[in-house]
């Protein structure tokens, strides 16, 4: 009767034999040789877990990025639009410029002008009246003034046009008229000239009748004459220059030597 043999935990239920083990088991030259002929693979990289994370750092001349297609549009609106402020923005800088340049010039301009009309108005010419004589009385009349005009400016010099308007009045009614001579005046001087007035076709009021016919009476007239012409200074010649005078005078014996006991003139200068 067969007997049954019970295995224990570390019994081995089936041990090869020497022989199968030493069949299978790598001879030490034959894995130098092939050791020697075929080349050693490389090893294969390690796997990377998905949790992990690798942080690699490029250099920065090798960075390199495509904008997305918007981004083109968006500079050159951007582009456009620093173009047309900068236009603006020097066509602004110059109108700028050039409303300074006549914002400067207006006011040298006034500066200069108000300097010019002070140095005149300091300089107003005076008429006065020399001597006045009656020629040609009985017939037609002619009224001869021997003026004298002084101008006191240091600058300014004048010129007086031929031509102008010249009146004698009494009492409002006018009884002789002429025009004015011309002639220049310098700076600081006296000007002496003559006036022709021939009386008009009107009647003349009694009391210049009287006068005419020899009365020594003295009558009051009015002597008005206006001057158009220009000022000088320097070489600086500006012309538009008006002189409006008016005389009062009380005189005497016309036609025998014509005695003038007072007078007034009134100048408006208007250079």
């Amino acid at each position: 009767m067969a007997e049954r043999v019970q295995l224990g935990p570390q019994s081995t239920a089936f041990q090869p034999s020497s022989a199968l083990t030493a069949a299978t088991k790598p001879n030490s030259s034959t894995v130098a040789a092939s050791m020697e002929t075929e080349p050693e693979a490389d090893p294969e990289p390690p796997l990377i877990a998905a949790s992990e994370t690798y942080v690699v750092q490029v250099p920065k001349d090798q960075i390199y990025r495509v904008p997305p297609p918007e981004n083109a549009y968006l500079v050159e609106h951007y582009r456009n639009a620093h173009k047309n402020r900068k236009h603006k923005s020097s066509c602004f800088s110059c109108l700028a410029w050039v409303l300074s340049v006549v914002t400067l010039l207006a006011i040298l301009l006034v500066i200069g002008l108000v300097i010019f009309f002070v140095l005149i108005r300091l300089g107003t010419p005076k008429f006065t009246v020399n001597h006045v004589a009656v020629k040609n009385p009985s017939t037609k009349p002619s009224y001869v003034f021997s003026m004298r005009v002084n101008n006191p400016s240091a600058r300014v010099g004048i010129f007086y046009n031929r031509g102008g308007k010249a009146s004698l009045n009494y009492k409002g009614v006018k009884i002789a008229d002429g025009e004015t001579p011309g002639f220049y005046q310098g700076t600081r001087n006296s000007t002496s000239f003559a006036l022709v007035l021939h009386g008009s076709h009107i009647i003349p009021p009694k009391d210049i009748q009287k006068v005419l016919k020899g009365s020594k009476e003295a009558v009051n007239l009015n002597l008005s004459m206006e001057f158009g012409g220009k000022v000088k200074v320097g070489v600086i010649e500006k012309g538009g220059m008006s002189t409006g005078v008016t005389c009062d005078i009380k005189v005497s014996g016309l036609v025998t030597g014509g005695h003038i006991a007072s007078q007034e003139c009134k100048t408006n200068f208007q250079p």
